[in-house]
């Protein structure tokens, strides 16, 4: 006689609560138009700004849209001089020689990811930092939403001179590196017009500037 177990209905509920919700459980929308999680903050003193950004492929990389996996997002950071400080030159230039790390946090799991943000450029979005990460595999899907946390700090092997030794606390030069953080929600992407709509004022165009980049 074969011998049937039962498993209580509460712990069944229970384990099941513990799993992480299947990528195909919730659809990952695909992106229309950037969207942007930390607008312009200033950091190291004021001496620059960061925008964080997440865009498509098809925007980033211009791959037809019908190629780009479903959940598959172009993640950027712009960081750019607020003027003639800690060796900049202009305000909106790119601010180069950076470490700069990603760590989303899928907030129904509590799992974290990192990734480095790598030097890109391109004619439209000019100099910044970037990855392209498959959200439900390399975080999993989080109805609750995400964590964004951002470090930065001085590149490997960028020496200073004696002019800023003095002037390095609080900057990308200092003894911690710079935390940024934000949050986003799978509804977020699938409708950031709707918070643009909740701004006071539409923001301007960025202004093309010489060489290809633009101005923020």
């Amino acid at each position: 006689m074969k011998r049937l177990t039962l498993i209580p209905t509460l712990l069944l509920l229970a384990a099941c609560e513990d799993q992480p919700i299947p990528t195909e459980a919730t659809e990952l929308p695909s992106l229309e138009e950037e969207v942007v999680v930390i607008d312009a903050t200033p950091i190291a003193g004021g001496a620059a700004t960061l925008k964080f950004e997440i865009a498509s492929l098809t925007e980033a990389w211009g791959i037809p849209p019908a190629d780009v996996a479903a959940g598959t997002y172009h993640f950027e950071a712009q960081i750019r001089y607020a003027g003639p400080l800690l060796g900049g030159r202009n305000a909106g230039d790119f601010v180069p020689y950076l470490d700069v790390a990603l760590t989303l946090t899928n907030v129904d799991t509590g799992d974290a990811f990192e990734a480095p943000l790598l030097p890109v450029v391109g004619i439209a979005e000019g100099w910044h930092y970037a990855t392209d990460l498959d959200l439900g595999s390399d975080v999993g899907v989080s109805r609750a939403g995400y964590e964004v946390g951002l470090t930065v700090g001085p590149a490997q092997g960028v020496v200073l001179h004696e002019d800023l030794l003095d002037s390095t606390a609080g900057t990308f030069f200092g003894a911690a590196p710079i935390a940024v953080r934000g949050f986003f929600t799978l509804d977020d992407l699938a409708a950031p017009e709707a918070a643009e709509d909740e701004a006071p004022a539409a923001k301007p165009k960025p202004k093309k500037t010489p060489g290809g980049g633009y101005g923020y």
